[in-house]
């Protein structure tokens, strides 16, 4: 993973107004990747692995494989219990956003003399020559310096997903699910209680969604 700035904070969350601020500038290939992180909630790993097997559009989900998540379970509980598969929903604005990418990708393959299309193993997200998204530091700065928003790393876009989320209703049970916790209410009721919450999964992240769209078109330019 890139480092993160030297002045960030580790805990930073992203306020609605810095959102507003970066949201408008969040339009090459980094930046499609941090909006995607903020409609799914997911690590800057799992975003820039991710491939087109992993997308049901038609279900609208997206599947990370086990061997594709941080496993943050005690030693014990890995040796009893592989960890596994995270399915994420998609909202209809990160539909929107995968889709538009895709074509963007076959449109610069047609126009660089490129006939082979997009197959199941590519990288969902890439950058401007085709690779794996590397390079954030300098991207931030690149951000930090048009929008004056200082202080965060694209680890902190996760965490304002995760905030947002609660900040509109989500219980701390389903805050876990979006990040992938295993011990979704602790590890007693984790030993009880197996549910993935799905609905109320999809149904936060369309609310994030809908108020990250909100956010983002609540900048007016004189």
């Amino acid at each position: 993973l890139e480092k993160p700035l030297q002045d960030a904070p580790r805990q930073k969350v992203l306020t609605e107004v810095e959102l507003a601020a970066l949201l408008p500038t969040f339009k090459d290939h980094h930046g499609v990747c941090a909006k995607f992180m903020l409609l799914t909630g997911a690590r800057i790993s799992e975003a820039t692995a991710a491939t087109w097997s992993q997308i049901d559009l038609e279900a609208k989900t997206w599947t990370i494989p086990p061997e594709r998540l941080k496993d943050t379970r005690s030693l014990q509980a890995r040796r009893h219990k592989p960890k596994p598969a995270l399915v994420i929903p998609l909202s209809q604005q990160a539909v929107r956003l995968l889709i538009d990418a895709r074509e963007a990708e076959l449109i610069k393959r047609q126009v660089n003399g490129i006939k082979e299309t997009i197959h199941e193993h590519d990288l969902l997200l890439v950058g401007p020559r085709g690779a794996k998204l590397k390079n954030w530091h300098r991207w931030i700065k690149t951000i930090t310096a048009a929008t004056g928003i200082t202080g965060w790393s694209a680890h902190a876009l996760r965490r304002t997903t995760a905030t947002l989320a609660g900040d509109l209703g989500a219980p701390p049970h389903v805050v876990s699910v979006i990040l992938g916790h295993s011990n979704v209410g602790g590890q007693l009721v984790a030993g009880y209680n197996h549910s993935t919450y799905r609905s109320e999964h999809r149904r936060i992240l369309q609310r994030v969604a809908d108020r990250l769209e909100e956010m983002e078109g609540s900048v007016t330019y004189e």
